[in-house]
């Protein structure tokens, strides 16, 4: 009698090597690590991805008070209406 498991990533129908085996293949063994052991759920990824895309902000942020002479945080607050 042949014993299959299905695999908690992908969902792929898999024959274990081990019992304790959860994933079927390296790849989504690897990917099942990064999730528990880094913490990061899949939306976290999506929001870290959509912040990262924002971060030129920052940058055109910085040069624009640097044109004017002056640091970054004093531009932003500033900006902010704080000064």
């Amino acid at each position: 009698m042949d014993y299959y498991k299905i695999c908690e990533v992908c969902g792929k129908k898999y024959h274990p090597i081990k019992s304790t085996q959860v994933a079927c293949s390296k790849k989504c063994s690897n990917a099942k690590y990064n999730r528990v052991h880094q913490g990061k759920s899949a939306e976290q990824t999506r929001y870290m991805k959509k912040v990262h895309k924002n971060d030129r902000g920052v940058v055109d942020c910085a040069k624009e008070a640097k044109k004017l002479g002056m640091s970054y945080g004093y531009y932003m607050a500033m900006k902010s209406g704080m000064i």
